[in-house]
């Protein structure tokens, strides 16, 4: 031990004089003792195998999807093979924000993202400064703990399979530059602790959970690259077309114009099957086969859509007259500078009859006059704004600031009540849709299952590797 004079003195609370540093004033014995669990049973191929034989056909299982949002740190949703989002006791959706996890003053959530936000933007402050930077490695290590205990939970309380969106390694590095970003952290933190986990109030040593018979749900960490597409009953998926989709017709931006010549965007915009004013707005009907560059190229099930004018919009973008600040240009459902109202004043400067057939009237434009370069330009800039499915609204906050409003009826809006528990805001949204992939993932496996038992009742010895790769096929056709 060390002599309390010279570790010195403090008041604490109460204002009692007292030991700086108590512990080391004091003889203690560290005997430590390193555990080998489950030593010689096999890699982590065969974990993988002997979980996937009892994920097979089991309806039991539900699926927590995990997305890294854009205007939280993450955002979690539970949701069955159904493809339904669960309830709690309560009646409230399982889904939630992990900007808030924990428990700080008066038993209430701490709130992290204010946290970590605050603490990097003192960093910065201070290296502009060039003052020291206070470390924010404890701050993440803390909302890690919070985060990975909460997901690790809700996998025991709702029989779970975690789903995290496969970001490459390139994507990890650079987020990695961001202080607030713990997001390759928290996956490895989140493995170590489905190795060996454990419900420290459980007291009956024969239940799961106590510490002689611990939930193993996860293999031993190696590195990302090794892992693949699963350890355990944790599984990774595409990232593509999660949050930026309409969670009922299953429409997602999937026709994407460049602003070519004008030749080039006539021949494109001749390919729309059908453009009509009805309803009191425009209606673009397209079908996928006519846009295709490659005829090889495999296309989902449905390929016709119609997305219409009557939507609400807004557009970010740098402003010249704010000092280049970042601003919003907004364009509502109807009325004065509505979308549908601009194309009407684009038809007319162009003396296109929007009551007529436009397409016709299109074919007629002479694409070698210059001034007709204009009238494709600002087509594709509506057309564009028309698919911009998720929004961020700058005067209001929570669920109002980032919605979903989908151009395809029924129009799904993520601000309104939509009669059944469906994602709140676009961070909400990508946690239910990466869930929605965690059910075509539990699906391949059960394909996998099938074959390899088809093997062996024909008496082959070998087998095949289950596929859990989802392709942006199987999630279109997934609707």
């Amino acid at each position: 031990k060390t002599p309390a004079k010279e570790l010195g003195y403090k008041k604490d609370k109460q204002g009692k004089e007292v030991v700086k540093h108590k512990r080391y004033n004091q003889d203690k014995v560290f005997f430590h003792v390193p555990l080998n669990f489950n030593r010689g049973k096999g890699n982590a191929f065969y974990f993988n195998r002997n979980l996937n034989e009892f994920l097979a056909h089991n309806k039991e299982i539900n699926i927590i999807g995990v997305d890294r949002g854009e205007k939280h740190l993450a955002y979690y949703s539970v949701i069955n093979q159904n493809q339904e989002i669960l309830q709690d006791e309560n009646g409230n959706p399982v889904s939630g924000s992990l900007n808030f996890v924990g428990q700080g003053a008066g038993g209430k959530p701490i709130d992290y993202h204010e946290k970590l936000e605050r603490k990097a933007n003192k960093g910065k402050q201070a290296r502009k400064d060039w003052q020291s930077v206070e470390g924010i490695k404890d701050l993440k290590k803390g909302y890690i703990s919070q985060v990975v205990r909460k997901l690790a939970d809700l996998a025991i309380e709702y029989n779970a399979i975690i789903v995290f969106e496969a970001l490459n390694m390139r994507f990890k590095q650079i987020r990695g530059g961001i202080e607030k970003s713990v997001y390759q952290q928290l996956e490895k933190a989140l493995i170590e602790k489905l190795n060996f986990l454990v419900n420290k109030g459980e007291k009956d040593a024969e239940k799961a959970g106590h510490l002689l018979k611990a939930h193993q749900l996860a293999a031993p960490f190696e590195t990302f690259q090794k892992m693949g597409k699963q350890t355990g009953i944790l599984f990774y998926t595409t990232a593509s077309y999660t949050s930026k989709i309409d969670p009922i017709t299953g429409w997602r931006p999937n026709l994407y114009l460049k602003k070519e010549s004008a030749k080039v965007n006539k021949e494109n915009l001749l390919k729309f099957s059908k453009i009509e004013f009805v309803n009191e707005r425009f209606e673009f009907t397209y079908d996928l086969v006519n846009f295709r560059q490659n005829k090889n190229a495999k296309l989902p099930k449905k390929t016709e859509w119609t997305v219409c004018s009557c939507v609400e919009r807004f557009k970010g973008s740098r402003k010249e007259k704010n000092n280049n600040q970042w601003g919003y240009d907004y364009y509502p459902e109807s009325g004065k500078n509505s979308i549908t109202e601009n194309l009407i004043m684009l038809f007319d400067d162009f003396d296109i009859k929007y009551t007529e057939n436009i397409l016709e009237q299109v074919r007629n434009i002479d694409t070698n006059e210059r001034k007709n370069t204009k009238f494709f330009e600002r087509f594709l800039f509506f057309f564009q704004l028309i698919c911009q499915i998720r929004n961020t609204n700058p005067n209001e906050t929570g669920h109002d600031n980032d919605f979903i409003l989908s151009p395809v009826e029924p129009f799904f809006d993520s601000r309104k009540d939509n009669g059944k528990h469906l994602p709140k805001n676009g961070d909400d949204n990508g946690a239910f849709n990466i869930a929605r992939k965690g059910v075509i993932t539990l699906q391949k496996i059960d394909e996998w299952a099938e074959k390899n038992a088809e093997l062996k009742m024909e008496g082959k010895k070998e087998e095949v590797s289950s596929d859990l790769f989802v392709s942006n096929q199987d999630w279109d056709n997934s609707f």
